[in-house]
Order: C-alpha cells, then structure tokens, then sequence
C-alpha cells in the first residue's frame, strides 16, 4: 500500500465534503473510514504504534463526521475542521506513524 497516495486521497475527500450535499458528504465520511481502517491494518503490518494512530484516526473522524452532519456543529465553521483534519493527516505521515517524507507529496 502506499500510504502517502491514500493520504492524499483522504485529504481531497474531506476538501470536497464541505462543497456536497448531505447524501454525498456521508459518502465521503464513509470513504474516508474505510480507507482508516486500511491504513490501520498497513500500520499493524509495519508495526507502527497503533495507539497513536487510533488517536489520529479518531480525531480525524470526529472532524468528518461534524463535516458529514452526523454530528451536531460544536459552533466550529466547517474550514476550522478542515484545518484540524489537515493537522490530523499530518500526524499520520509523521515519524510516529508512517515517517513519509513531505516533499515526496504531490499536495
């Protein structure tokens, strides 16, 4: 698997959230968690520790499930989440996870 692609994915997925309409924002949360749980089972492959992923991961769906509106608004406008969802994301590719180099990013 290559995890910075699917990070990539999950970042472009909740970009797009805020510009649909409901049906397609819980497409997306569900888009998103799925791809969490690959990545989930990637880490546990390499070994990494999976209790800070699951902390990221947790918190990075808590953010989209807000943006989903599964989830009442905390009084947050949907930017400020994406923003803590973008810091999440960053957290993933850190030498605590995944160690992936940000410049070979295509972001």
């Amino acid at each position: 698997m290559q995890v910075e692609k699917v990070l990539n994915i999950i970042k472009k997925l909740a970009e797009e959230i805020i510009t649909l309409e409901t049906a397609d924002r819980l497409r997306n949360y569900f888009v998103i968690k799925s791809l969490l749980d690959e990545l989930r089972d990637e880490g546990n492959i390499r070994q990494i520790p999976i209790n800070m992923f699951n902390e990221y991961a947790h918190n990075l769906l808590g953010h989209c499930r807000i943006l989903a509106g599964l989830y009442t608004n905390d009084g947050h406008d949907d930017q400020q989440h994406l923003r803590w969802i973008y810091a999440e994301i960053d957290k993933l590719r850190s030498a605590h996870c995944f160690n992936i180099e940000f410049s070979s990013l295509n972001i």
